[in-house]
């Protein structure tokens, strides 16, 4: 197999000594003339350009806005420390671990502040 240096595009089987990429009409160096002989090709993956990989990170930046949940839940505070008398508690649902497990519920009372997670 042989790959367009340019855009990664697996390039066709040709006994030309250079074959053109169906992607995006470069013309690359045939390394692999004819049947029986083998070849080493080394790509980057700069070569494989792509939106997403641009984006990816292994820090995952969250804004103040992902802290705050408005969706409110009718259950009762259970704050050891404080005798809090709400009905209701906010909650967010992130994935904490891998994508594999569940999520995490975080709650959060809005009248003593207390918060407590749960794993789904």
């Amino acid at each position: 197999m042989q790959f367009c240096d340019t855009c990664g595009n697996l390039l066709d089987e040709s006994t030309e000594p250079f074959v053109k990429c169906d992607c995006c009409g470069e013309s690359v160096r045939n390394t692999i003339m004819s049947e029986g002989q083998s070849a080493t090709t080394t790509t980057k993956s700069n070569n494989f350009p792509s939106i997403l990989r641009l984006k990816r990170s292994n820090l995952q930046r969250l804004s103040a806005e992902d802290y705050v949940s408005s969706e409110r839940i009718t259950r009762r505070c259970d704050n050891p420390n404080f005798d809090c008398q709400a009905k209701q508690m906010t909650y967010r649902n992130v994935q904490m671990r891998g994508a594999d497990e569940g999520s995490t519920i975080i709650y959060k009372c809005p009248g003593c502040g207390y918060s407590f997670q749960e794993g789904n």
